[in-house]
């Protein structure tokens, strides 16, 4: 697993002598009234920078906001996995896939998924909503999903609003499940949220890990696929089984998804 880090610090509004403190440390990452320091993943070389800037501001009372809004110090983590990181985890979270729906999705009367045909390409494999926890597949995969025999695992219709030449004559489905999951050992109600809403309090917070107590999970028995307890954001997440991640590999399906975590106690 590496990391992706980011410092961004605006000039406006921060103590000026720790300003000026900071952009001595390494001056080529001033463009303007803004210090920018941007560690990729693998790139070690200034990971001790970025933490030891971090510790600065913090000393200093300042807080943290992903983007270093005014008066603030900007620190941005998030982590990116490898392939054996993905492939020794017991459970996996799905997360916002490559192909994706752009517009917040909605449901009609019948509580089926509508979706703008503009986005419903002929590619769509594995796609998911920007905005929610949903996730779509085309006839073809749905087939061969169900071929599989995933435990708790069902295809709820949808339907395309709208239309284009370039859209999908596939019937499109709605990955979903009955399996509703315990609450998470790391989660809490996040307190910005107007209707009751959770977050991971586990940073980094941009793709934090979910963590279940092992014990929690014995009375589900066998599981590929399961909503969280959790409403994270508009709508539950989804976890699926390292069965399932596999059999989606080798069926030629690319997944997009993060580690889940399963404490002892």
């Amino acid at each position: 697993m590496k990391f992706y880090r980011s410092v961004w610090i605006d000039e406006k509004g921060f103590p000026v002598e720790l300003y000026k403190k900071i952009v001595a440390l390494k001056k080529e990452c001033q463009k303007g009234d803004h210090f920018h320091l941007e560690c990729q993943p693998g790139d070690e070389q200034f990971v001790g920078l970025a933490e030891h800037i971090v510790a600065l501001c913090i000393e200093a009372g300042l807080a943290q906001t992903p983007q270093g809004i005014t008066g603030t110090y900007g620190y941005d983590v998030m982590r990116h996995y490898e392939a054996d990181d993905l492939g020794v985890a017991s459970f996996l979270m799905l997360e916002t896939q490559t192909r994706m729906f752009r517009e917040r999705l909605n449901r009609d009367e019948s509580g089926r998924l509508i979706l703008p045909a503009k986005e419903a390409g002929t590619t769509i494999k594995f796609s998911s909503g920007m905005f929610n926890h949903f996730y779509v597949v085309p006839d073809s995969v749905k087939t061969n999903l169900e071929a599989g025999q995933l435990t708790g695992l069902f295809f709820r219709e949808t339907v395309l609003k709208g239309s284009s030449i370039r859209a999908t004559t596939e019937m499109l489905w709605e990955i979903e499940s009955k399996i509703k999951l315990p609450k998470m050992v790391n989660s809490g109600l996040n307190p910005h949220s107007v209707v009751p809403c959770y977050w991971i309090a586990e940073p980094p917070y941009r793709n934090a890990e979910p963590h279940y107590r092992q014990g929690d999970l014995l009375p589900l028995g066998r599981f590929d696929v399961a909503r969280t307890f959790e409403q994270l954001g508009s709508d539950p997440g989804m976890i699926i089984s390292q069965r399932f991640y596999q059999y989606c590999l080798q069926h030629k399906i690319s997944l997009r998804c993060r580690p889940v975590r399963i404490d002892s106690e």
